[in-house]
């Protein structure tokens, strides 16, 4: 009974092995045959309520605009948030819009970070000289809890993040993470959505689930041999413990008696 409860507190390599072909059926084979993927595009797309930072510099001869002179501006129809020289944090209204001092009004829902760089960049020369925007997206949130070595919010400083990069960047997995159930909790239009996401199948790279979106929680939940061994073993060990004392003191108190 004991051993086989020290076999459930045991987690099979077969449950660890991270992306792996489930079509193989023996370890040897998955750890020496090489596989060739399709890539799933991905691109996220602005919507209202994504807070973009926008950077202007340029090489300022007299007579030319200086951009730090407008960097304190903004307002309007776009919600400042932070102000520094040249560089401004805008938050997309309701219309799909950003108010930028000096260019105005600039649509940038529906459009990648990229393409909405280059759309501020083109109106931008109207009005400016030799100016060099960046923008990124400084609202990127996605959240890690579980059973993960860190715990947390993590920021995203490119345009998409991947459900492993996230893991990654929590320090991996803990020794009894379920990978073959992890939680994908997502908000969307007012509604909540609960995906399950198996990391021990590499066709995950293969599907629109390897990209995490602006606010998405990811749950690592333990397997049930956590408990097994966490809290079965460990009882059943201290009542052997207890038990072997206990016959010690008796044939102890025996032989005194006698």
């Amino acid at each position: 009974m004991f051993s086989i409860l020290i076999f459930e507190g045991c987690v099979p390599l077969r449950k660890q092995i991270l992306l792996q072909d489930l079509t193989k059926k023996s370890v040897r084979q998955l750890q020496t045959t090489d596989t060739l993927l399709p890539i799933q595009s991905f691109k996220y797309l602005l919507k209202p309520r994504d807070m973009l930072m926008v950077n202007m510099n340029n090489i300022t001869n007299k007579g030319e605009y200086d951009i730090s002179s407008f960097s304190a501006a903004g307002g309007g129809n776009g919600q400042m948030m932070q102000q520094n020289i040249g560089m401004v944090g805008y938050e997309i209204d309701s219309t799909g819009c950003i108010l930028l001092p000096v260019i105005g009004t600039v649509k940038v829902m529906g459009y990648s970070v990229v393409e909405a760089e280059k759309i501020i960049q083109k109106l931008a020369l109207k009005y400016i000289d030799n100016v060099i925007v960046s923008v990124r997206m400084i609202n990127y949130f996605v959240y890690v809890i579980g059973e993960t070595n860190l715990q947390g919010k993590l920021q995203v400083s490119q345009d998409r993040i991947t459900v492993p990069e996230a893991i990654a960047l929590s320090g991996g997995f803990k020794e009894f993470a379920n990978r073959a159930k992890v939680k994908l909790i997502r908000q969307n239009n007012n509604k909540t959505h609960i995906y399950y996401i198996n990391f021990l199948d590499q066709n995950l790279l293969t599907t629109q689930d390897l990209y995490l979106l602006p606010g998405d929680v990811v749950v690592v939940d333990p397997l049930r041999s956590k408990n097994v061994k966490t809290y079965t073993i460990a009882n059943i060990s201290l009542f052997i413990s207890t038990l072997s004392i206990a016959i010690l003191l008796y044939f102890n108190l025996r032989n005194l008696t006698r």
